[in-house]
């Protein structure tokens, strides 16, 4: 888990999902960024995605460690919005994907 300071809080979320900020797309995520001075975090998993809470859990898991692992450019608030194979993809899947929606700002 990343640390309180890199995640996003609910006010945070709610502000990027109002602004209407274009959302880059990749192959199991959406992302809405925005220009801060530090780095912040968030993910949304809806349950019609995956249902099970454990299973939620575990994606989380590997999004945030797969974060971690990614060495980021631009300061700013991101917010990842999960789609549809993310539940069947593996650690590599993700971070390669995370790695290109991030060099695509």
């Amino acid at each position: 888990m990343l640390p309180k300071e890199n995640r996003l809080s609910r006010k945070d979320i709610e502000s990027l999902k109002s602004q209407r900020k274009p959302v880059f797309q990749g192959k199991f995520f959406g992302l809405v960024f925005s220009m801060s001075n530090d780095n912040k975090f968030a993910l949304i998993l809806p349950k019609k995605l995956v249902s099970r809470a454990v299973d939620r859990n575990f994606l989380r898991r590997k999004f945030f460690i797969a974060i971690s692992e990614i060495t980021n450019k631009k300061n700013g608030h991101y917010l990842f919005l999960a789609k549809k194979g993310l539940e069947k993809s593996s650690s590599e899947e993700i971070k390669i994907d995370l790695e290109t929606l991030i060099n695509k700002i």
